[in-house]
């Protein structure tokens, strides 16, 4: 008997030990996940905040040359 106790007592460890490292998996998974979706959300708030300046740089362009063309010097 003392065998297949200790049989029994090996592989429930075993299955314990798998169940630990799956529960592992996903909170690391999960945590990743996180980072994917915040690295994403900041790319594009800098992507937005790039066109925001790119846009502002072509207005004070136009208005630059505007104000050099109207003094006509």
């Amino acid at each position: 008997m003392a065998y297949w106790t200790e049989v029994r007592d090996i592989v429930l460890k075993g299955i314990n030990m798998a169940v630990d490292g799956i529960k592992e998996g996903a909170e690391t998974a999960a945590e990743k996940g996180k980072d994917g979706v915040s690295f994403v959300q900041l790319k594009k708030d800098l992507f937005l905040e790039r066109r925001n300046l790119q846009d502002l740089l072509a207005d004070l362009g136009e208005i630059t040359h505007d104000l050099y063309k109207d003094k006509k010097d």
